[in-house]
């Protein structure tokens, strides 16, 4: 996530004021025969209930925005938990943008495991293709393997921010599409709210605000360019996935 992809120099400048030098992000390679790569079959199981797809975009709004359920087991989600946590977690990085990311735990609180794993999204991609908007002049390739796996503890929270796109080293395939995988719900809080206006608003008590809540299994797929937050997370832990929805060039 890119923080800056689409704000002011200013603004950038004054989230850099007294924070920590900016860093390139070592990711801990895997071994090949690491359980978490074999974690999801590309069919679901036969028992799973069907998929249900819902639309979050407003009426003429034309930014990709919906949730698919039922794609993930939640037997598949404690396994991916588990294995997460065996490899283990570290403070979650800020994107600034140049491949450099840093630590401002005033913009981004919570604690993030890297995986490297063609075969673990060669497997999500399987069950979740046929519910990904096309987009004129592209076509879909895949999900980028890299898949980052997010632990919000209480009070953990992502202020409102923009995804950054991803692109191969050459130039090959961009990213357009954020894939969010809900692992648990056993918590409060930790909503993803989206903006479609691109403005903030708090809400008031019993206001309902666009957005996704999390629910086990749930797949969230939406446009770099919709603003949102992860909401603070009030009791308990939330454990997410994201990955990038890659496309042709």
């Amino acid at each position: 996530m890119n923080f800056f992809a689409r704000g002011k120099a200013s603004v950038k400048d004054q989230i850099m004021v007294d924070r920590p030098r900016p860093v390139v992000e070592e990711v801990p390679s895997l071994s090949p025969d690491d359980p978490v790569h074999s974690l999801l079959h590309q069919q679901l199981p036969q028992t799973a209930p069907p998929p249900v797809v819902t639309n979050l975009s407003p009426p003429g709004d034309p930014r990709i925005a919906l949730v698919v359920d039922n794609l993930v087991t939640p037997q598949e989600c404690m396994a991916l938990i588990q294995n997460t946590e065996r490899l283990g977690y570290s403070a979650a990085l800020l994107n600034v943008g140049g491949g450099l990311q840093l630590l401002a735990t005033d913009v981004r609180k919570s604690s993030r495991r890297v995986v490297d794993s063609q075969p673990l999204a060669s497997a999500l991609f399987q069950r979740v293709a046929s519910y990904v908007p096309a987009i004129p002049g592209r076509n879909i390739v895949g999900l980028n393997e890299r898949l980052r796996f997010l632990r919000y503890d209480k009070g953990d929270t992502f202020r409102p921010h923009k995804d950054g796109n991803y692109v191969r080293p050459d130039g090959s395939e961009h990213s357009h599409l954020t894939l969010q995988l809900y692992l648990n719900d056993d918590f409060t809080g930790g909503a993803t709210t989206m903006w479609f206006d691109d403005r903030v608003k708090k809400a008031t008590p019993g206001e309902r605000q666009d957005g996704v809540v999390p629910v086990t299994g749930r797949i969230a797929i939406f446009d770099h360019a919709i603003l949102h937050e992860g909401a603070i997370v009030d009791q308990g832990i939330k454990y997410s996935m994201r990955t990038d929805i890659m496309y042709s060039a």
